[in-house]
């Protein structure tokens, strides 16, 4: 395979490091590459600026950032998007991509259920707080299946939610969301 080189000045690289550490520059930069060349032989034009920008975000958060939800306050941050059209490139986002949003909720909620901190029988887990619809929602319909018998109650620290977890809990939850995994991968 070819390879290309580019020249990017040091404040380009600073601003590339910054947001997608050292790692993750070359691959950023052939994600920008390929969208050029799909661009130069038509086989992906945008038809709008927004578009464009909310495709971008997709990219970026599908390839670079995996372990997060593109949320307002992220996509401001991060892109240094004013509140409003960070919002707007949200709902596009969602309406486009319900299923890469779900997915990704759950992987999270796995991911901080295998890095549960235990103290005897009980564990506390911190989950992203764009995972907390669907969190508590299973939690509802586990107990209304009489999966579990009570429902543990998060408290939001900063941009995580904790909840403190029996044994029965973590373990019906774990088995829970490895089956919507399963499940949502063989719909895919």
């Amino acid at each position: 395979m070819p390879t290309i080189t580019i020249e990017v000045s040091d404040e380009y690289l600073s601003t590339l490091e910054t947001v997608f550490g050292k790692d993750l520059t070359v691959g950023f930069a052939n994600a920008a590459f390929q969208e050029w060349i799909s661009w130069l032989d038509s086989s992906r034009r945008f038809m709008s600026i927004t578009e464009l920008e909310t495709e971008r975000i997709h990219t970026i958060y599908n390839q670079f950032l995996t372990n997060s939800i593109p949320s307002t306050e992220s996509i401001g941050q991060i892109f240094k998007l004013p509140l409003g059209r960070s919002r707007y490139v949200v709902r596009n986002l969602q309406y486009k991509y319900p299923e890469f949003f779900r997915q990704r909720r759950i992987e999270l909620i796995i991911q901080a259920l295998k890095n549960a901190k235990w103290s005897g029988n009980n564990c506390t887990i911190e989950i992203n707080v764009g995972c907390r619809e669907l969190f508590d929602q299973t939690v509802r319909e586990l107990r209304a299946n009489e999966e579990i018998t009570s429902e543990p109650q998060g408290k939001l620290v900063s941009d995580r939610v904790r909840y403190e977890l029996g044994n029965g809990h973590y373990e019906t939850l774990r088995k829970e969301f490895e089956r919507i995994i399963k499940k949502e991968e063989s719909h895919g």
